[in-house]
Parts: C-alpha cells; structure tokens; sequence
C-alpha cells in the first residue's frame, strides 16, 4: 500500500547525528519534520523531571574533582549521580546501566579517556555514546571530538559553563531516546500496514 511504501522509505533514511555548533533540539525537530514525522513534535517533550532524572556518571581519578562536579549536580538538583576514579570500570557501568551522560577525564593513569571512549564506542556500536570530556590540554579537544566525544568543557572549568553544558547535552540525549523509541513504533506501523496490504 502507499502508506507502507512511505514507511519503507522513512525506514531506510540514514540516523540523525547531533553536530555539534547546530541549533540542538530544534533541528532535530526540524529534521524529523523535514522525514514526514511532524507528529512526533507533539508528544516528544523532554520536561525537567527527565533532565534532572536523568542518569550520569562522572569519571576522574582526582577526589577534588569528583567531589566537586558531584555537589555541583546535586545542588543544581540532579538526582542520579554516579562515580568512579577508575577509568578500567567505566564500560563494565555503561554496560550495566547505560548512563545518559558521562563525565569524562581525559587525562588518567593506566587508562585514558580516548581508550575509554574507545571501549565505549564498542558497546553502543550503532548508538549515541553521551560522553562530555573534561581536559586540561587544548590540544586534546580537537582529537576528542573525533574519538567520539560530544562535547568538551576545559580545566580549569566555570561551573555556570558545565552545568548549561550538562543540561544541553542531556536533553539531545534524552530526545533522541525519544526518538529512538518511536522509530521502533514506526517500524511495527509498517509492519502491520504491510500484513494488511498482504491479506
């Protein structure tokens, strides 16, 4: 029928990526309508409750630094705070509770923050991995981004950048979960459309 020709064609449309620089949330919207998926706008609201709901994991091998990016979420009134000073442990968490978005120092011993976004990048294969790195090196900003980094905040950082930083990058994330659950709804309307045309 033409509703599942229609279907078929949205479903082979490559996946959206956030770019970084772009409008954020609007030009998703506008991509989805853009794909035929005007109705989506309607019920994909990201509200604050989701935001600061939302599930983060902060990674630093300095105490200081943990302590301080933890009373800072928790005082702008985050509530699912995680942390670990041990890069090695970081995809066995992920694995087990995918965080929305994790707080990444680059610079650790033993392991550092490109190999952990490069074990990262092998669990979420197709995914949006939600990693915002924390460097104190320039230099290194340019390479994060390519090794799969969404975002960066430089050390030493202004606590009124990371927080609006934070809450940007938590609301792409959560708004492409969004997303992504109603392809999954898109896909079975296909199929059920295409069962249909078939009887």
């Amino acid at each position: 029928s033409r509703l599942s020709l229609i279907c078929m064609l949205k479903l082979r449309r490559p996946p959206m990526r956030h770019q970084k620089g772009s409008g954020g949330v609007s030009d998703v919207y506008k991509s989805m309508e853009i794909h035929g998926c005007g109705k989506f706008r309607r019920f994909a609201m990201v509200n604050a409750d989701d935001i600061f709901n939302a599930s983060i994991l902060i990674v630093d091998d300095q105490l200081a630094n943990v302590q301080l990016l933890e009373q800072m979420l928790s005082e702008a009134g985050y509530q699912c705070i995680t942390s670990t000073m041990d890069p090695y442990s970081v995809c066995d968490l992920h694995r087990a509770h995918h965080y929305d978005l994790i707080l990444l120092d680059l610079q650790m011993p033993g392991m550092d923050g490109f190999e952990v976004m490069e074990g990262l990048q092998k669990i979420d294969i197709n995914g949006y991995v939600p990693v915002l790195v924390i460097t104190a090196q320039p230099g290194h900003k340019l390479r994060a981004l390519s090794s799969g980094a969404k975002d960066f905040v430089a050390k030493p950082f202004e606590l009124i950048e990371v927080k609006t930083r934070i809450h940007n990058m938590l609301e792409v994330r959560l708004l492409y979960k969004q997303l992504q659950q109603f392809k999954l709804v898109l896909e079975q309307t296909c199929l059920f459309n295409t069962s249909d045309a078939a009887d």
